[in-house]
């Protein structure tokens, strides 16, 4: 019986590390700029939550600019059942329209 499950785990491991290799999935580097109502922190945390986005990076701390902060970050990003250009507009689109986010400025995405 043991061995049976070994089988099945060993077989089951290597499907699902098929499957991550067939994703597509893509890292942009990105200016965030939000307001300071709310802080930093809650404001990735609602980008990380985002469908489709699997990591976001801190590249370079926020600079702080009147009534706004910008900072650069790192996406990746598997667009799932969208082709690569309308994932990246609804993403811009559901980004900007978070509480307190002013502009995200997409500068260049990569296939990883």
């Amino acid at each position: 019986m043991d061995n049976h499950i070994f089988k099945n785990w060993k077989q089951y491991l290597l499907q699902e590390k098929e499957r991550v290799r067939s994703l597509k999935v893509f890292v942009a580097q990105c200016v965030l700029t939000y307001g300071v109502v709310r802080t930093q922190q809650d404001v990735l945390t609602d980008i990380r939550a985002l469908e489709g986005v699997t990591i976001l990076t801190l590249v370079e701390p926020a600079e702080k600019l009147e009534n706004q902060e910008s900072l650069k970050i790192k996406l990746k990003f598997a667009p799932k059942g969208a082709d690569l250009e309308q994932f990246i507009i609804r993403l811009k689109r559901l980004v900007s329209g978070l509480d307190d986010v002013h502009n995200i400025r997409i500068l260049h995405v990569t296939k990883v």
